[in-house]
C-alpha cells in the first residue's frame, strides 16, 4: 500500500537530501526508505539542489514511497534535537558549496563499523574550509535515532546498493502519460539497451554489438529495441548496426555528448528531463531481454526494477 502523507509537522523524521544523477537519488532513497522503515522514522524528500531543483510535493508526481510515512517540511525551530547541529545542511540546496564527500577508514572491523550494511552511510561529509566533519554519517546509527528527533540523509555514491526495490515505486499513471505525450510507440520491448558513454565510458561499443547479435541468433524473434542514451553518436551509431533487423526506438530529445542532467538551466527544463529519465528507467526495466552499463547507477536502477534478473546482462564485461 502506498502511505500517506502525514500532517503532523514534528514527528520523528529522516530528512533525505538529493544529489549527483537520477540513478544514485533513487539507489539512496530506497536506502533511506529502508532505515526509515526500521526506525519507524517519517520521510521528508529534499531534492531541491541545482541538478532537479525539486521539492518533495513536485517529485511525488512521479514516484510514490509505500511502507513508510512521508510528510511535509519539517519545521527546524520546533525541533530540539538534530543531527547534524549545523542547520545549513538542512537548509541550503546546493551542499556541494558546504561540504565534501570523504571515505571512512576501510579496514574497520565490522563490529566496530555496524553501518557497513547500510551502503548509503559508509562516507563522511567534511567542510569545504574546515577539517572538521559536517556529517559522520552511519558511527552509531541506532543511537543517532534514538537520541534525535530529526536526522539529515546525504545521499552518497552507491556502495552495497539493493538488488530490489521495496519502498520507491514510480508513478505508471503519470508515466503513461509521459509515454503517450513522447514520440515512443512501444512499452515493453524485446530489447532494452542503456549506453551513457558521455561521462561514463565503458570501452568498446563492439561488446554491446557482440550483445545485442547474440540475442538475435538465439531469439531470431525478436523485433524491438528500446535504445536510452544521452549520446547522439551512440544513437547513430546502434541505428546503423541494426536498423534492418530491429525496430529501434529512442527518445526525442537534444542530445549531444555531455550528460543532459547537467546541461539544463530552467525549472521547466528540469523538470522534463526527469521525466524522460524514470520513463527510460521504468521502459528499461520492462524490456523482455535488458543490456545495461554496469558502472551507471542508472542502468542498475534498472536492473533492481526488473522482476527477472536473469534476463539481464551487463554488456560491458
Amino acid at each position: 500500500m502506498c502511505s500517506q502523507t502525514s500532517n503532523k509537522q514534528y514527528e520523528k523524521c529522516l530528512w533525505v537530501k538529493g544529489g549527483h544523477g537520477l540513478g544514485n537519488r533513487l539507489l539512496s532513497l530506497e536506502i533511506a526508505c529502508r532505515y526509515a522503515y526500521k526506525h519507524k522514522l517519517s520521510v521528508y524528500v529534499d531534492w531541491s539542489d541545482p541538478i532537479y531543483e525539486q521539492n518533495q510535493h513536485e517529485l511525488f508526481e512521479l514516484i510514490e514511497l509505500q511502507g513508510v510515512n512521508s510528510m511535509p517540511k519539517p519545521q527546524l525551530k520546533h525541533y530540539t534535537n538534530i543531527y547534524p547541529k549545523d542547520l545549513r545542511i538542512f537548509t541550503e540546496p546546493d551542499l556541494t558549496k558546504l561540504i565534501t564527500e570523504k571515505r571512512i577508514l576501510p579496514n574497520l572491523h565490522p563490529s566496530f563499523a555496524p553501518w557497513r550494511k547500510y551502503g548509503r552511510f559508509k562516507r563522511r561529509f567534511r567542510y569545504l574550509d574546515s577539517i572538521k566533519y559536517a556529517v559522520r554519517n552511519g558511527e552509531f546509527l541506532d543511537r543517532l535515532v534514538n537520541n534525535n528527533d530529526l536526522l539529515c540523509f546525504c545521499c552518497s555514491i552507491p556502495e552495497n546498493e539493493p538488488e530490489h526495490f521495496r519502498h520507491v515505486k514510480v508513478n505508471l499513471k503519470k508515466l503513461k502519460a509521459v509515454f503517450n505525450e513522447s514520440n515512443l510507440t512501444c512499452f515493453k520491448n524485446d530489447i532494452g539497451l542503456h549506453i551513457r558513454n558521455t561521462d561514463k565510458n565503458s570501452g568498446s561499443l563492439e561488446k554491446a554489438i557482440y550483445c545485442i547479435n547474440s540475442l538475435l541468433n538465439k531469439k531470431p524473434e525478436l523485433k524491438t529495441l528500446h535504445l536510452a542514451t544521452d549520446s547522439l553518436s551512440i544513437v547513430k551509431f546502434i541505428s546503423s548496426k541494426f536498423n534492418d533487423r530491429l525496430s529501434i526506438q529512442t527518445l526525442n530529445i537534444k542530445r549531444n555528448e555531455y550528460p543532459l542532467h547537467l546541461n539544463l538551466k530552467t525549472k521547466p527544463e528540469k523538470k522534463k528531463e526527469l521525466m524522460n529519465a524514470l520513463l527510460d528507467i521504468y521502459i528499461l526495466s520492462k524490456s523482455k531481454n535488458l543490456l545495461f552499463q554496469e558502472n551507471s547507477s542508472f542502468s542498475r536502477v534498472s536492473v533492481a526494477l526488473q522482476k527477472n534478473c536473469n534476463k539481464c546482462t551487463d554488456w560491458t564485461h
